[in-house]
């Protein structure tokens, strides 16, 4: 019984990471997209990333 709270608990962890990771990537991306698409257009601004 408790092997398998901790295989559970052990298991959402693993996934929580996962997703927050892939948020912080994927937040970057659409910031970085943001970013190109406002200096197109003539806004002139430093983000610090590139």
């Amino acid at each position: 019984m408790i092997d398998n709270l901790f295989f559970i608990y052990c298991a959402l962890l693993s996934f929580s990471g996962f997703i927050i990771a892939f948020y912080k990537v994927l937040s970057q991306e659409v910031i970085g997209l943001e970013v190109k698409i406002g200096m197109e257009k003539g806004f002139d601004f430093d983000t610090g990333w590139e």
